[in-house]
């Protein structure tokens, strides 16, 4: 699932609006941490979680180029 980060929220969490209109409590995965720096309006994929569905983890963040790419195919809405 796509998803913009609104607000960063310390200690590898932030919230992020998932382009499906829910807004979800996400957790930077440890593979990310200290290494991918994630910053309010980014691009992310986020893995939905199966018993928990306001929250997520972030498996991806995309550079502006790839966003950009992605609206291009359609996968990400105009908004």
């Amino acid at each position: 699932e796509y998803a913009q980060v609104i607000k960063m929220l310390g200690n590898g969490r932030l919230e992020a609006l998932c382009f499906d209109g829910v807004k979800r409590l996400c957790h930077i995965r440890g593979k990310l941490r200290k290494k991918v720096w994630i910053n309010t309006s980014d691009i992310i994929l986020v893995g939905l979680r199966d018993y928990q569905d306001n929250k997520a983890d972030v498996i991806l963040k995309y550079n502006a180029d790839e966003a950009r790419s992605l609206k291009a195919y359609g996968e990400l809405p105009e908004h």
